[in-house]
């Protein structure tokens, strides 16, 4: 815990560099390495988990932690998902992120942590918040279910993705192995929710994982940060995907079930009327899979089987994601430079030859612009089209 000095310290230099404090000597009742450690992590959660960061009272642990952890936008939309009961257990409790957001879903829950350090903190967090309904366990989690004849209305885990100081996703990679322990796991719940990896296979995880129930594709500010998935014991519907992303302070999402997974949007045919606007779908829309038949379903064609830029002649003000209205196709190198002549713009490649960077230099354009776009994509035919546009959404 820091003491009254130490938080006084730390308010008034919450930003400040301090990385010479760790070689500071310390003085009467002041640790400036304690405080020089609990205002880099608050530097870093500041926008990640701000309700926290307002606390002057809490502690964090080492940087490793933060950056493994839920954000607050996302443990409160796990909230939103799952069920409310009695009985909760996190397996692999961390920070104690997700749970303390989860504490007014449960009457009862408990936390599990191998690692001492971390669950003290968490345990001590915990007290700070007033959350009187968590107990802390400080050890081995799944011999800790095995061990104990409780049943929970619900289990959450959150496996490990690290192995040898390596990022891992694969379900067998991480820690622990969801595939060994999940029969172990349907004895004592009926719902298991996890937390995995976004890059994570969706479409093996279908196959490999029974009772899949529910995937959620979870994005912030259009980039993918986690996927939780749903299983139940003994469910043999068809599994749904849910994509959703926050953005503009609010959620969108997009529902269907896995088996339209295979569905295809129509393609752009050469002789079609000329296109007004470029479609792109949101990260968890293209991460699900659900791109063509969501942009099926808003009667847009796609460039070719293997380019995921779809284009319309209508203004679809719903649309989640991002719509660049076309102001020209180019045939010729000078007029692409002529067009962009002095002025910023950013580009987008979906399935070109090369990379934007090789672009920007083999045309001498100028980087920065968060309205000009050159777009660049590859027709059925293996045809390259360059698309001047301006981003509307």
């Amino acid at each position: 815990m820091l003491n009254e000095k130490e938080k006084e310290i730390l308010r008034t230099n919450l930003h400040t560099s301090v990385k010479d404090w760790f070689f500071k000597k310390d003085q009467e009742g002041i640790s400036y390495k304690k405080i020089a450690e609990q205002i880099q992590a608050r530097k870093k959660i500041e926008k990640k988990i701000p309700s926290w960061f307002e606390n002057e009272n809490l502690l964090f642990p080492p940087s490793l932690s933060l950056e493994q952890s839920s954000s607050e936008i996302t443990a409160l939309y796990k909230a939103s998902k799952l069920p409310k009961g009695k009985k909760f257990i996190d397996l692999t409790g961390g920070m104690g992120i997700d749970i303390s957001f989860l504490s007014q879903n449960f009457e009862q829950l408990v936390y599990c942590e191998q690692n001492e350090t971390l669950s003290q903190l968490s345990k001590y967090n915990f007290e700070v918040l007033g959350l009187k309904n968590i107990e802390t366990f400080t050890g081995n989690s799944v011999l800790f279910l095995e061990n104990n004849h409780v049943k929970y209305d619900c289990i959450f885990l959150d496996p490990a993705r690290r192995k040898a100081d390596k990022k891992v996703f694969r379900l067998e990679d991480c820690t622990p192995n969801l595939l060994e322990i999940q029969e172990m796991l349907w004895e004592k719940t009926s719902k298991i929710w996890v937390k995995l990896s976004p890059m994570i296979d969706l479409f093996l995880l279908k196959k490999r994982l029974p009772f899949l129930k529910n995937i959620f594709v979870i994005s912030v500010q259009n980039e993918c940060k986690e996927i939780l998935i749903e299983l139940e014991k003994n469910y043999s519907g068809n599994t749904y995907i849910t994509a959703s992303n926050f953005h503009n302070d609010s959620w969108s999402e997009y529902l269907s079930e896995s088996t339209k997974w295979e569905t295809k949007c129509m393609l752009l045919e050469p002789q079609n009327e000329e296109k007004k606007y470029i479609y792109l779908p949101n990260t968890s829309i293209m991460k699900a899979g659900l791109a063509d038949i969501y942009c099926q379903e808003q009667n847009l064609v796609k460039m070719s089987t293997h380019t995921h830029l779809y284009f319309g002649n209508q203004m679809l003000d719903q649309f989640q994601g991002r719509i660049f209205e076309i102001k020209q196709e180019f045939t010729s190198k000078k007029d692409l430079q002529k067009a962009f002549k002095n002025k910023p713009c950013e580009i987008i490649c979906k399935n070109a030859k090369e990379k934007a960077e090789f672009y920007f230099k083999k045309f001498k354009l100028k980087k920065g612009s968060n309205k000009d776009f050159l777009i660049i994509g590859t027709h059925q035919n293996n045809k390259v089209s360059f698309f001047e546009t301006l981003r509307i959404q």
